[in-house]
Formats: structure tokens, C-alpha cells, sequence
């Protein structure tokens, strides 16, 4: 058989040989200096047949007339198909209003209505349209979700007289997650898991939420920091730490502070993920940091053991073990079959006005819209077809890290460029596949 070199190799020098990884396979090896020249920089295939089939099977080297973006663009249209018409999965904001003010939120300068009952009767019944057989998810987003109560309360009571199952999550700040609202949550809404982020420290902490109530008797922080010792009790709790990639060490800081303070409730996570902004002060994760020390990734990665960031669905390789998949995940070496959910009908999201859109990031931006709980998805609505589009450019078709991206979120590549839409660890992945290997077991 005639072979060419995938287009999906990390190839670099490791101690005294070539340490070669495959982005589509996952496949890791080491060659020595000899065998690296005569395969890869000679390419010839002939002089060591045996290195040559085994590479072949690993993935470096594939047939000659196979098409690997042709392969990776049936692998997104699949991946669409099986997850689009019925639906799985409704974001739900019963309030665009917040308590907080935090200055990097993506909804800052948008209007704040909240959901009317007429709204929410609207909503029930769009799911009821367009559920599928199964249980179905809901994820309780705003604004402050939790200032809009009645209106989970309503849309969760309907659904379950209509004998709906579901299963909910909730977004907050964690200001009013109190015993009688984690109450009806772990029963009445079908909660298991709740995201609370926390950006800082104490007075730091209040100084960036800004919260709206004027003038407290508790601290804002302290009186959060009980809330989710509460929450952790009934249910999960991720703590999720926005960081600015120009100061990791500050995010380091606040994730391990928080670490301490819950390291004794396992129902409590901490994790910790990239701001993205248009503000040059706050740049994209996926730069090469070549002024700084370390990479702000390499930063985290050794120093914690479980660092993460929650990611797409991940494509297992069937010979890839399972705590060799827990380093992928913790590397963000794993491939991806399609860039995000945006694009499929069985995953929306709502906002307080009843308005569908392909992304929860633009939500209160009519403009972005692709249509409403009343008459469905207009399928032919320009971000609709925008976010279908399976075809990528020419830029992302020569990066070796496609099969980890397949195109990257197109919502951060118009709202804050190109650079943000890449996998995280483009600027520094022969690092992160150095730590890969010298984590194995």
C-alpha cells in the first residue's frame, strides 16, 4: 500500500529521540533519530517496512488517497445528525436581570426583562412539541436565574403534570442559593448539579460582583461561601474560577484557596477557566505566552492533579484506556467530533422573551436570534444557517490540532476573534504532550 504522512502529527524532539502524537488517534511514540529522517524528513516507506505498518496502524501514516478533511467533515455532519430533531436539552433564562455586576460578563449592556407566565405556558409547550421520548435536561440560566423563582416553579410543575422526566442545573452566583430555594431545587426542579463562580477572594470578591442590594450587613463572599457549604450538603457544587490568562498565578490563588475551604465536601469541585474579552489586557488562552515564564496552562497543569475545563463531548478511541482518557481530558488531547451544540435542533436556548437561539452566549441580543417558542426554529434564519455550516477555512484546515477543535466555537471567533475559537492549548501543545507522556502510567 502507498502511504503519506497523516496531516494530524505533533512531531518534536524528546531526550535522544522524535516523540511523535496524532491528534485524530491519539497515539503516542517515540523514534529514534534514524528512523524519524528516513520515515518522516526522506519519506521513505520502503527501507523500514515493519516501523512502517505499525506507524500505518497507529495513525501517523495513512493510505495516499485518503481524505482526512474529508473524513473530519463527515465525522461533524454525523455527530449533527445523531443528536439533531428530538429535543435533549433546553437552556431556560426565566430573568435576564442580575443581582451582580460583574464587568467581563458577555451580557453586559443587554436588556433585562424577566419571563411572564403567558412566556413560560409558551415554553412548556415548546417543549412538549419538541421533546424527545426520553428524559430531558434543563439548565436554569439568566442573568440571576434565581431571582426568577416563580417562573422555574411554573415551568417545572407543568412538565412534570405533563409527566415530562427531567433533570435540571442551575447557573448562579450563589447569593440566594438558601435553604428554601435548595429545597424546591433537589425536589420540585429536579436539580443535581449547580455551577457557582467565584472570581475572588473576599473583599475582592465584592469589589468584582458588585452586587446591586447597596449597603450589607455580611459580607457578599462570606455569606456565598456559606451557601455553597449548604448547597454541598444536598447536592454538587462546581465552583467554576474565572482567570485572566496574562495572571494565572491569580487564579491559581483563588482555585486553591477555594480547594481548601471545601477540600472536605466531595460534593464540591473547584475549576477554573479563561476570560475571553476584546480588552488587550486580557488575552486569549491559546497564545504562546513566549514572555512569560510558563504558559498559563503548563502553569496549571502541574499544579493541580485534576485541573479542567469543561469541554465538548469527547471522540474515544476504542484502544485508548480509561486512565489514559482521564490524561487526555486533563491535557485537552482528546478529538471532538463537532466544535459545539450550537448547531443542532435538540440543544436551545431560551431567553426571558421566549427568543431561540443556536448559542447561549448571545441571549438578549434579538439580532442573534433564530426564533421563538411560539413558532419554533426558523431554519432558514441567517446565525441558524451560520451555525450548520460544517465547512471550515483554509487556516483551520492546515492546523495539525484540527481533530481537537474541528473548527473551534464560531460565537468567540465573531465576538472576540479568531484566537479565542482555538483549542486551548494551541500555543503550547508540544509542552502539554511532553506532560502527557511523563504523566502515563
Amino acid at each position: 500500500m502507498e502511504y503519506k504522512q497523516s496531516r494530524f502529527i505533533i512531531a518534536q524532539p524528546y531526550e535522544d529521540h522524535w516523540l511523535l502524537f496524532s491528534t485524530l488517534t491519539c497515539s503516542l511514540v517515540q523514534l529514534k533519530e534514524p528512523d524519524y529522517q528516513t520515515v518522516f524528513a526522506e519519506r521513505d516507506y520502503s527501507a523500514l517496512p515493519d516501523t512502517v505498518l505499525q506507524l500505518a496502524k497507529m495513525g501517523f501514516l495513512v493510505p495516499k488517497d485518503r481524505d482526512e478533511l474529508g473524513y473530519l467533515k463527515d465525522l461533524r455532519l454525523k455527530a449533527r445528525a445523531s443528536v439533531n430533531g428530538k429535543g435533549y436539552f433546553y437552556l431556560i433564562c426565566p430573568t435576564m436581570k442580575c443581582n451582580a455586576r460583574c464587568f467581563y460578563c458577555f451580557e453586559n449592556g443587554i436588556e433585562k426583562p424577566s419571563m411572564s407566565l403567558e412566556t413560560a405556558e409558551d415554553v412548556v409547550q415548546y417543549i412538549l412539541r419538541t421533546k424527545n421520548d426520553g428524559s430531558i435536561g434543563i439548565q436554569w440560566f439568566g442573568g440571576e436565574p434565581l431571582l426568577g423563582t416563580k417562573i422555574i416553579d411554573y415551568i417545572s410543575t407543568r412538565l412534570l403534570e405533563s409527566n415530562v422526566e427531567f433533570r435540571s442545573k442551575i447557573i448562579t452566583n450563589g447569593y440566594l442559593l438558601e435553604e428554601p430555594i435548595l429545597n424546591r431545587a433537589t425536589s420540585l426542579w429536579r436539580t443535581d448539579i449547580i455551577q457557582v463562580t467565584i472570581d475572588d477572594i473576599g473583599q475582592a470578591y465584592n469589589k468584582i460582583k458588585d452586587y446591586s442590594y447597596g449597603r450589607m450587613d455580611e459580607s457578599p463572599y462570606d455569606r456565598v461561601i456559606r451557601n455553597v457549604h449548604l448547597a454541598g450538603k444536598k447536592l454538587k457544587v462546581r465552583i467554576r474560577v474565572n482567570f485572566n490568562a496574562a495572571n494565572p498565578e491569580e487564579g491559581k490563588r483563588i482555585a486553591q484557596t477555594l480547594r481548601d475551604e471545601f477540600a472536605s465536601e466531595e460534593n464540591v469541585q473547584v475549576y477554573v477557566a479563561p476570560i475571553d474579552s476584546t480588552d488587550p489586557s486580557i488575552p486569549p488562552i491559546t497564545g504562546s505566552f513566549k514572555n512569560k515564564a510558563k504558559h498559563p496552562l503548563i502553569a496549571f497543569f502541574e499544579s493541580f492533579e485534576d485541573y479542567s475545563i469543561f469541554g465538548n463531548p469527547t471522540l474515544v478511541q476504542p484502544q485508548v484506556t480509561k486512565e489514559t482518557t482521564r490524561l487526555l481530558q486533563k491535557f485537552f488531547l482528546r478529538p471532538i467530533t463537532m466544535p459545539c451544540l450550537a448547531a443542532c435542533s435538540s440543544y436551545v436556548s431560551i431567553d426571558a422573551l421566549g427568543l431561540i437561539y443556536p448559542c447561549h452566549r448571545w441571549l438578549g441580543k434579538p439580532e442573534y436570534s433564530a426564533g421563538n417558542v411560539r413558532d419554533g426554529i426558523d431554519e432558514s434564519s441567517h446565525w441558524w444557517r451560520f451555525f450548520s455550516d460544517m465547512d471550515i477555512d483554509d487556516e483551520c484546515a492546515s492546523c495539525p490540532l484540527l481533530p481537537m477543535c474541528q473548527g473551534g466555537c464560531k460565537q468567540r471567533q465573531i465576538n472576540y476573534g479568531k484566537e479565542h475559537s482555538c483549542t486551548p492549548i494551541k500555543g503550547c501543545a508540544k509542552e502539554v504532550i511532553r506532560l502527557f507522556k511523563e504523566s502515563l502510567p
